[in-house]
């Protein structure tokens, strides 16, 4: 007699519930990439530091050769450590594309959520009124029976 309530649109809503998840992956993914090139900054920066600090302890007593080594690998460093700040300048521009994403995203399973509330709502409000059609058929019937056995 009562059957329970069914959204025709559910598999919808369940793929696109999905494809916002997914997104949020991906930016946590994003997030973590641009963590790991700042950390690999920080360590160059050390690297550079360290590499000073061996220069000027090793500037009396050094031949031509590791004198040369130095501006190579200063300067090797100092590329690697543009590199990252470019990686960082990227993510962050797909950081912000994926954000437009999400907001799409979460904006079409709103609308699906909220078509979801009213349909389910509108469902109630029919079960109730038949279920008060049927109480109301039942009191009448009780008090006919009241008065013919009377």
């Amino acid at each position: 007699m009562q059957t329970k309530f069914k959204f025709k649109l559910e598999g919808l809503l369940k793929i696109r519930k999905f494809n916002e998840q997914k997104i949020k992956i991906e930016l946590g993914v994003i997030l973590k990439d641009i963590q790991k090139a700042k950390d690999r900054i920080g360590e160059l920066n050390s690297f550079l530091d360290e590499g000073y600090k061996s220069q000027e302890g090793v500037a009396t007593e050094a031949t031509g050769k590791v004198m040369g080594f130095y501006p190579l690998y200063f300067n090797g460093i100092r590329e690697d450590i543009n590199n990252q700040y470019n990686y960082i300048s990227i993510m962050e521009k797909k950081y912000q594309e994926k954000l437009t994403e999400l907001t799409e995203a979460r904006g079409k399973v709103k609308v699906l959520d909220n078509m979801k509330e009213k349909k389910q709502t509108e469902y109630k409000h029919a079960l109730n009124k038949k279920k008060d059609a049927l109480v109301e058929e039942m009191n009448l019937i009780n008090k006919f029976q009241k008065e013919a056995n009377s």
